[in-house]
């Protein structure tokens, strides 16, 4: 079996290959597996750290957040409230950019790219809204009125890639009683294709006179 086969990480046969070929034997190898295992947990920690330093990312970083605006969260607010919270509080000490904008608004959709046209005029900008998923409508509004320029209006818009389908039917029939009588029973079914499904039923008794 060669050297490499014996490590289970990524981490751990980059630090095999930095060596001289002389470990060989299954102990030997063993420890590099060991080390790989440990630097790689220690590798997805480091990730997750620099990924909590992002409050719209943030989950056991909150607190700390929390405390360095001096937030008190109520017990029933979710996560996405309590990040929604700090990124207003933020808004307080820096001054609210496009970017930073478009950052708040994203963290009242499900899928973010939330795009800010600020150049249709002085006093006016545009929000729209592209394949945001689910929105909290109204908590975004209250943050966009909460964190904008008082002299500023905007419009919002809202883009979805979607499919739509209609379709209607249309169920029609008479029924008619002719006389003398005739053993018969005749029925006719029609049905046609105009963009919509109809169908249409004609029944005709015959008594007796």
């Amino acid at each position: 079996m060669e050297r490499e086969e014996y490590i289970q990480t990524e981490t751990g046969k980059r630090m095999l290959r930095a060596v001289n070929p002389i470990y060989t034997d299954e102990y030997q190898l063993s420890i590099f597996n060991a080390n790989g295992l440990v630097m790689e947990e220690v590798h997805q920690a480091a990730n997750k750290i620099a990924t909590e330093t992002l409050i719209n990312n943030a989950t056991w970083s909150l607190p700390y957040w929390e405390s360095l605006f001096q937030i008190k969260p109520r017990d029933n607010q979710t996560i996405g409230q309590r990040r929604r919270a700090v990124i207003l509080r933020m808004n307080e000490y820096f001054p609210v950019t496009r970017q930073r904008m478009e950052s708040i608004i994203d963290g009242f959709t499900e899928n973010d790219g939330t795009s800010i046209d600020d150049e249709r005029g002085d006093y006016i900008f545009d929000v729209t809204l592209k394949k945001s998923g689910a929105i909290d409508l109204v908590a975004m509004i209250d943050a966009i009125e909460e964190s904008k320029p008082a002299h500023l209006d905007y419009e919002l818009y809202q883009e979805n890639d979607s499919s739509m389908s209609f379709g209607t039917a249309l169920l029609s029939g008479d029924e008619t009683t002719i006389y003398p009588w005739s053993p018969t029973e005749l029925t006719s079914r029609v049905e046609v294709n105009l963009g919509s499904y109809t169908q249409s039923i004609e029944t005709y008794t015959v008594y007796p006179e």
